[in-house]
């Protein structure tokens, strides 16, 4: 049928126009069933925009790959799992377009307050980092965040925590909260520090992935285009 495009098809769906496509279950390929999902449509990301599929704000179908996008309101949220301690690691593939805008937007947050495993944009949104509970937090300048998707790599490690963005590290200390499952693109509560911009990929290791940052960008940049 004509899906989401009505252009030189039959119209069995009855849309009758080019329409948007919103997604209600990100998979969790792992094979451990970890889906984040969510049932109302008004929250869920964005996948197809008037008929054609999301590439993100600078890449194009030939550059760069499918991405969802958030409208500042998304809300996905995860299977809770038992309690994972640090040292634990997490690499994006997405961009923050909302520099300058004021507020916090969060990719990804615990399920709960006592699993602050944070990455997102932080202090009026004009820098990206990782946060962990308490007042620490390891961030990098970030103002320019409509230059096109980035790769963001973390490993949450108390005293010896890691943010990666694109080809720059920055090192420093968060606090040590387990981590028990995850949201996406809000706060734990769901109802706020939602994230405006897109997101191809998520990945999370329960183990210090830090010595391999360097190659797994690579291989990301290899994929995606990013830098």
């Amino acid at each position: 049928g004509e899906f989401m495009k009505s252009a030189d098809y039959a119209n069995p769906d009855s849309l009758g126009s080019t329409s948007d496509a919103y997604m209600p279950k990100w998979y969790d390929q792992s094979g451990n069933g970890h889906d984040a999902i969510e049932t109302s449509a008004s929250y869920q990301p964005r996948i197809i925009y008037n008929g054609a599929i999301s590439y993100g704000y600078t890449a194009d179908a030939d550059a760069g790959t499918p991405a969802t996008y958030q409208d500042g309101s998304a809300n996905m949220t995860g299977t809770q799992w038992g309690e994972v301690a640090h040292p634990n690691s997490i690499t994006i593939v997405g961009q923050d377009t909302s520099a300058g805008s004021g507020g916090n937007k969060y990719f990804w947050e615990g399920t709960t307050s006592a699993s602050r495993n944070i990455v997102g944009g932080f202090y009026n949104n004009d820098d990206s980092g990782i946060y962990a509970g308490g007042s620490d937090y390891v961030k990098i300048d970030d103002s320019n965040k409509t230059a096109g998707n980035k790769i963001y790599f973390a490993v949450w490690n108390g005293d010896d925590s890691i943010f990666r963005l694109d080809d720059e590290e920055a090192y420093g200390t968060v606090d040590d909260n387990p981590q028990y499952g995850y949201n996406l693109f809000t706060r734990y509560t769901g109802g706020s520090n939602h994230m405006l911009g897109y997101t191809n990929e998520f990945i999370f290791w329960p183990t210090n992935q830090s010595s391999l940052s360097a190659q797994i960008a690579e291989a990301q940049n290899d994929f995606f285009q990013r830098y």
